[in-house]
């Protein structure tokens, strides 16, 4: 009887350590262990798989030189990614030149990221609508999309899943 007391204890103190985990508004990630390169805004349910996944991928390329960057995935998690201006203070060898400056993006693509099973982060670009570059690409001809049902496309094995989710002009999950 003991013994199942404890256990019981043992799970309510776990139950309530990751109710209060996943509750935080910001998780950070140290660059070294002293700078955060990003903040977890929210918008998952379980913010440990994305921290193991941020920290081992790199954003260098989407971060801006003195601005902040929402980039946001599928399910709605959204990343802040700090400025390299700030990761800077922490860490003198960043090299402020070159990273990119806000107004210099092309505000004609919009990136989606997602966080796979098996821990990789695949990101798409998706053409807005109302863009010259969505214009242009109107009068070349197109192959039609290769639909895929969601219901099948959740129970095809992981690497197939990946290869579909990196051929947004092949295929389309719906």
């Amino acid at each position: 009887m003991k013994c199942s007391s404890n256990f019981i204890g043992i799970i309510l103190f776990l139950t309530l350590y990751l109710g209060i985990c996943s509750e935080l508004h910001a998780q950070f990630v140290a660059f070294g262990n002293e700078c955060p390169t990003y903040e977890l805004l929210g918008g998952t349910e379980r913010p440990e798989l994305y921290d193991e996944a941020l920290s081992s991928a790199s954003f260098e390329i989407y971060r801006f030189r003195h601005n902040h960057r929402i980039i946001e995935f599928e399910d709605g998690t959204q990343v802040k990614l700090l400025s390299a201006a700030e990761i800077q203070k922490c860490n003198p060898n960043i090299k402020l030149e070159s990273y990119t400056t806000q107004q210099s993006v092309n505000n004609s693509l919009t990136l989606m990221f997602k966080l796979f099973p098996n821990g990789n982060i695949g990101v798409r670009s998706i053409v807005n609508p109302a863009s010259k570059l969505a214009k242009i690409g109107n009068g070349f001809p197109r192959k039609d999309l290769i639909v895929i049902s969601k219901a099948d496309f959740d129970r095809m094995p992981e690497s197939k899943q990946e290869v579909i989710m990196s051929r947004p002009h092949q295929y389309v999950v719906e």
